[in-house]
């Protein structure tokens, strides 16, 4: 089965929410890049792809000929 992850946001270009020296971008990177590993250490086949247009994800995701499509996002919240 091949797993495309797409993290929401994208580092250098839309970092979305930003808060306690982290952004949304590199967060939701950091756990899809996490979860592919996982992934294929019980024998999936994964790719992470981190972009603005949804589209050219899309183009990307159906290219590849995935089977699942996760999109990984997250929101901050500056008080708990």
């Amino acid at each position: 089965m091949k797993i495309f992850i797409n993290p929401g946001h994208c580092v250098g270009s839309d970092s979305g929410a930003v808060g306690y020296g982290l952004t949304e971008a590199e967060v939701a990177l950091n756990i899809s890049k996490r979860v592919s590993h996982y992934l294929a250490a019980v024998g999936y086949t994964t790719k992470v792809f981190q972009y603005d247009g949804l589209e050219e994800i899309v183009d990307v995701s159906n290219y590849w000929d995935a089977d699942l499509f996760i999109s990984d996002g997250y929101k901050f919240k500056e008080e708990l």
